[in-house]
């Protein structure tokens, strides 16, 4: 459960990162529509969370492409922090199933800033946009 958190916590970050940018634009994201999903098993939600992960990390270099040659420096940090961030949670699902089911228990913490997942409270800096530790928050 505090994986799924954690995840859920680090795409809540790059989606508030998103809609800032679009709000820049003069652009209003659309509010998702939340779907009812059906009780399963764990390993059923695991497999459908990394095909969704690897079909956001299929989009990423044409995203960064075209934020390059606009030349939409925010975009072009916000996509990059998205792929990390998307990259590990595809690393983190697919390690449980390298596990043979089995979730490490570890703290996890999401960087506020960019929404990467940290696995360890000696983590001084996020590895990924160098938020100082303050700006980890700790998943409950």
């Amino acid at each position: 459960a505090l994986l799924f958190r954690a995840v859920s916590r680090s795409d809540q970050i790059h989606a508030e990162i998103s809609a800032r940018l679009l709000d820049s634009a003069g652009m209003q994201p659309k509010k998702p529509q939340i779907d009812s999903v059906a009780v399963g098993q764990a390993g059923q939600y695991l497999k459908v969370a990394v095909q969704d992960e690897n079909a956001q990390l299929d989009l990423y270099p044409s995203l960064l492409a075209t934020a390059k040659a606009e030349k939409v420096d925010e975009a072009v940090q916000a996509f990059q922090w998205d792929q990390k961030g998307d990259e590990q949670h595809s690393d983190l699902f697919n390690g449980i199933f390298e596990r043979g089911g089995k979730v490490p228990k570890v703290d996890y913490s999401v960087c506020t800033v960019c929404g990467y997942i940290i696995t360890s409270d000696n983590v001084k800096q996020c590895p990924v946009c160098g938020a100082p530790k303050d700006k980890f928050e700790k998943i409950k």
